[in-house]
């Protein structure tokens, strides 16, 4: 069935994700993320996208060393007892403020931090001790569509660790990009302040595009917990921009329309990119393609009734998508310097410059000065460089930060 712009626009743009906003809900309930200290202006919300929801934490049970490697967070900020001793640190929650500078655990709250855990017995947290819908949001097991046929799936992770390279480097930068390019989606992210801290944000979509070439990436141990982090941390933002006053909007930030318009984005416009930058595909492939984001799409919470079918009507409705909501925003610019200087801290200085020339190819000259993407030189060699850089960022394995008197620089929100 195709779907026209006004049908999707209309069913989508005031949803969100009953779910994930549910769980959130409950958490800020709970303090285990505290809205006051938001609307006091204490905490950034970017904090919640960083790891206080984090799926995989939780379901692990584990602490985020990325998030204590980047300064957020120590020790002594933030025990939320939601994993005991575990989850996020093992001190009490911290008022001080998270910003410029040093983080600090500031004063306790009274009864904010969790009982420690019996010797040799279970941790005193975990999925368990959340709140019923938060458990069960962590706990529901993966369910495939019914409309998946399993063969289908492991042809398609052939076709990404074939193009795996060259569709690594155009998805982490020129897609990525292009999804700023709807306003109201890029002045959610930019308020929410994932800009603040974008190597998270960008982590996690490279682990997204490296994770599509695994044969079981749709098993569970893959793309599962990423699409439900992911949830989570958009349902935050819907949850507690408003709250702080930073959305003026009717319909809510991060809405469902503009995570199907993000996966339409990458489906489509991703495989454009990378014929643009030399590596065409067959009209098979690009089924494939389309096929394998309709699950990913599944698995973020869009309803299946609203992902088109086939390669063929995804692109009738993605440029549609395109041509009624892509602009020009300050937020959009501010977004993609970041996701550009991230990625030129990964490759070699002298190919540096090639970056951005490298997104403008793919992305085409038109839309590239709408994001505000700088002119460079084109070098052949940035693809396989930017490709391998990716690979890198999803295992974990750079992680470069940008110093904390640059990351609050930029403390507006852009129009």
């Amino acid at each position: 069935m195709r779907l026209s712009y006004l049908t999707y626009r209309d069913a989508l743009s005031s949803r969100g994700d009953r779910r994930a906003d549910t769980a959130v809900a409950e958490l800020v309930d709970a303090e285990l993320v505290d809205a006051g200290l938001v609307d006091a202006g204490l905490v950034d919300i970017e904090l919640v996208d960083a790891g206080l929801v984090d799926v995989e934490l939780v379901d692990a049970g584990l602490v985020d060393v990325e998030l204590v490697d980047a300064g957020l967070v120590d020790v002594g900020l933030i025990d939320t007892g939601l994993v005991g001793t575990g989850l996020v640190g093992t001190g009490p929650v911290g008022t001080g403020p998270v910003g410029p500078g040093p983080v600090g655990p500031g004063p306790a709250r009274t009864g904010s931090a969790g009982p420690a855990p019996a010797a040799g017995g279970p941790a005193a947290g975990g999925p368990a001790a959340a709140p019923p819908s938060v458990r069960a949001f962590l706990e529901a097991a993966p369910r495939l569509p019914p409309w998946v046929r399993p063969e289908r799936l492991r042809r398609i992770a052939s076709f990404f660790r074939r193009h795996g390279t060259g569709l690594a480097a155009v998805q982490a930068t020129a897609g990525l990009v292009a999804t700023y390019l709807s306003p109201p989606n890029a002045r959610a992210l930019h308020a929410a302040r994932e800009l603040g801290l974008p190597h998270q944000r960008l982590t996690r979509a490279a682990r997204l595009f490296t994770g599509l070439a695994d044969p079981e990436a749709f098993s569970g141990a893959r793309i599962v917990p990423l699409c439900r982090q992911t949830r989570l941390a958009h349902a935050a933002v819907r949850r507690l921009l408003p709250r702080a006053g930073r959305w003026p909007g009717a319909d809510p930030p991060l809405s469902q329309l503009h995570v199907a318009g993000a996966v339409l984005t990458l489906s489509v416009g991703g495989l454009d990119a990378l014929d643009r930058v030399g590596v065409p595909t067959t009209p098979e492939e690009r089924e494939d393609h389309h096929y394998a984001w309709r699950v990913v799409a599944h698995f973020l919470g869009v309803p299946d009734e609203y992902l088109p079918d086939s390669a063929v009507e995804a692109r009738e409705l993605w440029d549609e998508v395109r041509d009624h909501e892509w602009d020009h925003s300050g937020a959009a610019e501010v977004l993609t310097r970041d996701t550009i200087g991230f990625y030129q801290r990964h490759v070699p200085v002298e190919l540096r410059a090639a970056v951005p020339a490298f997104v403008r190819r793919a992305l085409t000259d038109e839309h590239a000065d709408l994001a505000g993407v700088p002119a460079g030189g084109f070098d052949d060699r940035v693809v396989a460089v930017l490709g391998a850089a990716v690979e890198r960022v999803a295992r974990g394995a750079v992680v470069v930060p940008r110093p904390r008197a640059e990351r609050w620089v930029e403390r507006g929100a852009p129009t």
